[in-house]
């Protein structure tokens, strides 16, 4: 199976305290630029939960709907799945996310 997909995983981590100030305490890649193919990626998506889907130009980028909360410290992390790939393939990508 054809690897046409390019994903990477960020995360981005919010304290009481940076939210104060509308900012992330820490932010990053879990993984970048990563060749998957559309099973790969699904199962990706399946790990993030419940998501929006934000449709770019050759681009999708999927965040999940539920944060993590760590009640010891009171941060909250937040993950998305960004997708690259040919027009067809995120196509086909969107048509399969829309029946989820």
């Amino acid at each position: 199976m054809k690897k046409l997909f390019v994903v990477s995983k960020t995360y981005d981590i919010v304290t009481p305290e940076s939210a104060e100030h509308g900012d992330y305490s820490e932010s990053g890649f879990i993984f970048e630029r990563e060749n998957m193919t559309l099973r790969e990626l699904l199962n990706e998506l399946k790990e993030l939960g419940g998501f929006d889907n934000l449709h770019g130009t050759g681009r999708q980028s999927l965040y999940a709907i539920d944060s993590i909360k760590d009640y010891y410290d009171g941060s909250e992390t937040s993950y998305a799945i960004h997708v690259n790939g040919p027009k067809r393939a995120l196509k086909r990508l969107s048509a399969i996310l829309e029946r989820i």
